[in-house]
């Protein structure tokens, strides 16, 4: 039930399909995360970095920075600092918010997107790249199955019982090439 239905992705519980064997019954092949898009120039200096890997929040410029400009008062051999502090308040520059707003629908906004998609594909994938771990580190000890269905009533003296309807051996194969888990 947690396998999306993305790019790359199949399960015989969505119903037949004749690209896939009928012996396939979970088909994950990852793809690389795409990189967050670049940050228009202007920009560069207004916004957290971090806060646009923070896909809840649409990230939003400082309202005001601080630069160091060259004092133009300043002599060698006086008191007077090479640098001073300027502020720079985004109110005055409108034009550094339009870029922004293009970038946030062109560019932000679709990386969003994209990368949800690939984090849902990327968390199946991760789970059964952890069985195949398990797998690997455990050998005959280590048995896959597939349970149908879950049967669960309680006895008269109160004791619950689970139990799947249909279990069957599975067999997990794992093509890194391809960066598939075929079940």
């Amino acid at each position: 039930s947690e396998v999306p239905h993305k790019r790359g992705c199949f399960t015989q519980a969505w119903g037949r399909d004749e690209d896939y064997d009928s012996d396939v019954w979970i088909e994950i092949q990852t793809r690389h995360e795409p990189e967050l898009p670049s940050i228009p120039d202007q920009c560069r200096d207004w916004i957290n970095i971090g806060a646009l890997r923070n896909k809840n929040d649409i990230p939003e410029l400082k309202t005001e920075i601080a630069r160091q400009i060259k004092n133009p008062g300043w002599q060698e051999g006086t008191d007077q600092p090479e640098y001073v502090s300027n502020t720079e308040r985004l109110e005055d520059l409108p034009d550094i918010q339009k870029v922004w707003e293009r970038y946030l629908d062109k560019r932000w906004l679709p990386w969003v997107d994209d990368h949800n998609d690939w984090e849902s594909v990327h968390k199946v994938y991760s789970r059964l790249f952890s069985i195949h771990q398990e797998q690997i580190r455990l050998g005959e000890e280590y048995e896959l199955i597939l349970g149908f269905g879950l049967l669960t009533w309680q006895t008269p003296t109160g004791q619950r019982v689970r139990r799947h309807l249909i279990v069957a051996d599975a067999i997990l194969e794992f093509e890194a090439r391809l960066g598939k888990f075929t079940v």
